[in-house]
């Protein structure tokens, strides 16, 4: 069993990622995601996916693609214990921490230079989850979303309430099965069409 999932679950989980239409035509077709390192990743090098929440997936692609055209890929990922790293439980936490102890001890004395705030945390974070064992090919995480309509709502707000997007980077391609993956959702413009189209 591994040391950062030692619950032994096994998972079927619903992922779901967000893109243009044209980047999502492609990755159908391909089986394959184009990966590049950017600066708003926070789990490490990856494909990003939303986890149970399409319309998170969608929300996300509106906002990168200026409300234009856009797609939501949907994959049913089967997560097994032995290389699923899950930061939203107390195995994950316990060895992260653990690893980035060991990190740390390795890199001290280097300097990092990056501007002291929000985005700060998300480089860090992403620095460390760069370095993990290859033996971790899926990382998930529930963050605070960027929704300032949501988040601003008064009763929310009375309530202590916002909302979270799980996030889950598949950092090894092998665990997506892309005979399985499908367009779940198009939209274009304002127009959104939700019914499974493969």
């Amino acid at each position: 069993m591994a040391d950062f999932n030692r619950s032994g679950l096994n998972l079927l989980v619903y992922a779901f990622h967000g893109t243009s239409h044209t980047n999502a035509m492609k990755i159908v077709s391909q089986k394959k995601f184009e990966v590049k390192n950017r600066k708003n990743h926070w789990l490490g090098t990856g494909v990003y996916f939303f986890r149970d929440d399409p319309e998170q997936a969608m929300s996300w692609a509106k906002i990168k693609n200026e409300e234009k055209n856009c797609a939501v890929i949907k994959a049913d990922l089967a997560l097994n214990s032995d290389y699923f790293l899950n930061l939203d439980s107390r195995d994950g936490i316990e060895y992260f921490q653990k690893f980035i102890s060991i990190i740390d001890e390795k890199t001290k004395g280097i300097k990092f230079k990056h501007k002291n705030n929000e985005d700060s945390h998300n480089v860090l974070m992403n620095f460390y989850c760069n370095f993990l064992t290859d033996e971790i090919k899926a990382i998930q995480r529930t963050f605070k979303t960027t929704s300032k309509r949501l988040n601003n709502l008064k009763r929310l707000k009375k309530v202590n309430m916002h909302l979270n997007g799980v996030q889950l980077c598949i950092r090894d391609q092998s665990i997506i099965d892309f005979d399985k993956i499908s367009l779940n959702k198009l939209s274009y413009g304002n127009n959104e069409n939700r019914e499974k189209i493969n």
